[in-house]
């Protein structure tokens, strides 16, 4: 119910952990004006930077890191986890013990420790490391025999000494002065960031997902030999405990509304981005073993191991997961900032005149934890127009518009068009290209894009970066989108109108296709039977493409009603629970069902249809009736039979058509409301309609027709 009543007035469909503290900041605020709210959080950052002063100069600092091992201090040597840890402690954090990780180590291997930030992972067993450890030596000889020098190598051994120097590394040697028996070496690489016109931008990056074998019984399940090298990693032998995530595009859109609601002004926003995150949460000591790196340079293989968290290991994402929570949560609480945040990456609401001074309060107190280093001025923006995970946000007294941000867009295009003149897209390019491109999977931007961004995600496992069809496909898709120059309007509050309710349906046994729409009082109703053409599309499977013909229901009910649904909140009931998890992630695990559930998003956005899924019972389905019976009585009679005639039903026909007053729609199912060139999106326009409807003859057809008479005389009910 809570996800109706959001999807319905425009917020995501789902409601962030966040949400509680966020909003007592925001109200907070709301009760004081802009002078005191300074004046405060002033007086709060002042007082903690005295303690801190007073903490350094009399030991406190070092005092805490006592115990810990030389590698550990060179990590943490600037942070101040006395304070840290206390401040946790007096807000009431839940992970108050994160602390401990900046002393302790982060867990790379095994189970990791649960902090509660994520959605509880069920049934996972940890591997146990010892013959990971075991396998050293010779992992390393087949790892050492394979390495070759890469573009960029010089750079890659620059990087190397440069974490040295910071601590978090030890130098690089060649490895002929290295142990290698008792550490074990991963492939260090460097990842093009991608700048269009020849210019390169580069990040070390570590393969803890390589081994030197495969998992024989991982092969055995019919996995790939990615996933089963992976078994034998490192991060294989990593069991995270839950699943996490990140505030998105979604997320800061609600935030503004609720700013809206409670100050009846338009905010400003501000960000922030913590410098090398990840780098900053040193490796515990028992798991330094496996954090080994090898790679080649000038001609000479050097060896180096990890202090800090290195880029690529699983442990490393969950470690600064805790920690940025912990920053976030004081910003909120401490502060009274409303902030988000996406990994490394701080944003939030604020009113005009607060905006800057905010800003720059969060930034001293991540200083005060972090040390002096962790965030540059560079990276400190506010003001009234904001590029925020790579979306450009710019609010008015009528609403906020949303646009990919031009200079990435610009930097997109070209990364694209390189990739298709060279007929090659890099795995590490592409994995950086789909990151960039997830704006399109957001709700504010109608998830049109979640299907079209998987080619880029398995193109991770293709080393030779040649582009397959379906790749191409989408990035020709993809191209056509960013040249449209994309904007999304929104006002600050929805329409108040009540949604209407669309009910589909599909039989498998005589693939029929049937939908019944309730709209401001009216009742509409259609059906038809699915084309050949566009059934030949799908993958051959054995369950008479249940799945696939109620995704194919719902593309029919969108295309046939679709100047009932033009710009109206639209509550989808779908009577399947594949169709119905598919519609709401706005992609699929089958590629032919991902391109027609993303033909369904993009259909939703250019007709700005704005639409939440929800679950009906096959009893109460009411599109079951034009999509099941039908079909039979097709067979037997012909599709230009004009009206129904078999024996015993023809009175419940006419109690439904006098109950309900329904309507019937010629259908149709047309190929413009998809620009895609993937041949299941091509569909065709209409079959000839048909004039019939009928009840169904079974136990269910009374509980589906009390449904229907329940609905309209409700006005259509709302969520």
């Amino acid at each position: 119910m809570e996800q109706a009543r959001c999807s319905v007035s425009g917020l995501p469909p789902s409601l962030p952990p966040w949400l509680f503290v966020f909003v007592q900041a925001l109200v907070w605020q709301s009760e004081r004006n802009a002078e005191t709210v300074k004046r405060v959080r002033t007086e709060m950052v002042s007082a903690l930077e005295e303690a801190d002063r007073l903490m350094r100069v009399n030991g406190v600092c070092e005092a805490w890191l006592n115990g810990c091992d030389p590698e550990i201090k060179a990590v943490c040597g600037t942070i101040n986890g006395q304070l840290f840890s206390a401040l946790l402690e007096a807000t009431r954090f839940r992970d108050a013990r994160c602390v401990d990780t900046l002393r302790k180590g982060a867990q790379l291997l095994e189970e990791l420790e649960s902090s509660g930030h994520g959605v509880p992972v069920p049934g996972g067993v940890a591997k146990s490391s010892a013959a990971l450890k075991q396998s050293c030596a010779g992992s390393n000889r087949k790892l050492l025999a394979s390495l070759r020098e890469c573009d960029g190598s010089d750079k890659l051994l620059e990087f190397t000494r440069e974490d040295a120097r910071l601590g978090r590394m030890t130098p690089p040697v060649l490895v002929a002065e290295a142990d290698i028996d008792n550490t074990l070496l991963h492939p260090r690489f460097l990842l093009e960031q991608g700048k269009p016109g020849g210019r390169k931008k580069w990040r070390a990056i570590d393969h803890l997902s390589w081994a030197s074998c495969l998992d024989a019984e991982v092969l055995a399940h019919g996995c790939s030999k990615k996933v089963a090298q992976k078994a034998c990693s490192v991060n294989g032998h990593t069991q995270p405990c839950e699943k996490l995530s990140h505030d998105t595009v979604d997320d800061l859109a609600a935030a503004l509304a609720r700013f809206v609601e409670l100050f009846g002004c338009v905010p400003h926003l501000w960000k922030a981005d913590i410098d090398a995150a990840f780098r900053r949460v040193p490796v515990a000591p028992e798991h330094r073993w496996a954090c080994g790196v090898a790679f080649v340079a000038g001609g000479e293989t050097y060896v180096s191991r990890h202090s800090a968290t290195p880029f690529g290991a699983v442990g490393s994402v969950h470690a600064w997961e805790r920690i940025g929570a912990a920053l976030a949560h004081l910003a909120r609480v401490y502060l009274k900032l409303a902030g988000l945040r996406y990994v490394d990456d701080f944003f939030g609401p604020e009113r005009a005149e607060t905006a800057e001074h905010g800003l720059q309060c969060f930034a001293r107190l991540v200083r005060v934890l972090l040390g002096a280093d962790a965030i540059a001025e560079g990276k400190l923006v506010a003001g009234p127009s904001l590029c925020v995970l790579g979306v450009d946000h710019e609010m008015s007294a009528k609403g906020y518009r949303y646009k990919p941000a031009a200079e990435k867009v610009a930097k997109w295009i070209a990364l694209i068009e390189e990739a298709l003149t060279a007929d090659c897209l890099m795995p590490g390019v592409a994995s950086k290209l789909a990151g960039k491109l997830s704006w399109g999977c957001s709700f504010l931007f109608w998830r049109f894009g979640r299907a079209m961004l998987r080619p880029l995600f398995d193109q991770k496992s293709r080393r030779d970066g040649c582009i397959d069809p379906e790749l191409r496909r989408a990035l020709e898709w993809w191209l056509r989108v960013l040249r449209a120059d994309l904007a999304e309007l929104r006002p600050w509050s929805m329409p108040s109108t009540r949604p209407v309710h669309l009910f589909c349906d599909a039989s498998g046994k005589g693939r029929h296709l049937g939908a019944v729409l309730f709209h401001d009082g009216e009742v509409y109703w259609s059906h038809m039977q699915a084309p050949k053409h566009v059934l030949k599309y799908f993958a051959v499977r054995g369950d008479r493409q249940i799945m696939g013909l109620e995704l194919l229901a719902v593309s029919f009910a969108l295309s046939t009603f679709v100047q009932h649904l033009r710009g109206r909140k639209v509550i989808v009931h779908c009577d399947n629970t594949g169709s119905e998890h598919a519609m709401r992630k706005g992609s699929a695990v089958s590629w032919d069902h991902a391109q027609l559930v993303h033909a369904q998003w993009y259909h939703a956005a250019v007709a700005r249809i704005h639409i939440f899924i929800m679950r009906v019972s096959t009893d109460v389905n009411i599109a079951d009736m034009p999509s099941r019976l039908v079909t039979v009585l097709v067979q037997l009679h012909g599709p230009g039979f004009p009206l129904l005639r078999v024996v015993g039903q023809e009175r419940k026909e006419r109690d439904f058509l006098r109950r309900v007053g329904a309507t019937e729609v010629p259908p149709v199912l047309h190929d413009a409301y998809v620009r895609c060139s993937t041949p299941l999106c091509v569909l065709l326009h209409a079959c000839a309609p048909s004039c019939f409807l009928q009840a169904r003859g079974m136990a269910g057809a009374g509980r589906a027709l009390a449904a229907v008479v329940h609905i309209q005389s409700d006005q259509v009910r709302s969520a």
